[in-house]
């Protein structure tokens, strides 16, 4: 488990960055498959690393305007 959470915070830090998208994220983070990654990310945070990219995307725009 905390091999996991060090994974999964690895993944969130490289999203938040944008810099890289899901696929290179889930590899960076040392998964084979971006859809196996995105169902263990969406079982750790209970979304799906799509919909945490929106959100930041979404928060990030609510404070330039």
């Amino acid at each position: 488990e905390v091999y996991l959470n060090a994974r999964m915070n690895k993944a969130t830090k490289l999203l938040r960055n944008s810099e890289y998208n899901i696929t290179r994220v889930a590899y960076m983070c040392g998964y084979d498959s971006a859809s196996y990654f995105t169902c263990v990310f969406k079982k750790h945070f209970k979304t799906t690393p799509s919909e945490f990219l929106a959100f930041l995307s979404s928060s990030r725009h609510q404070y330039v305007n």
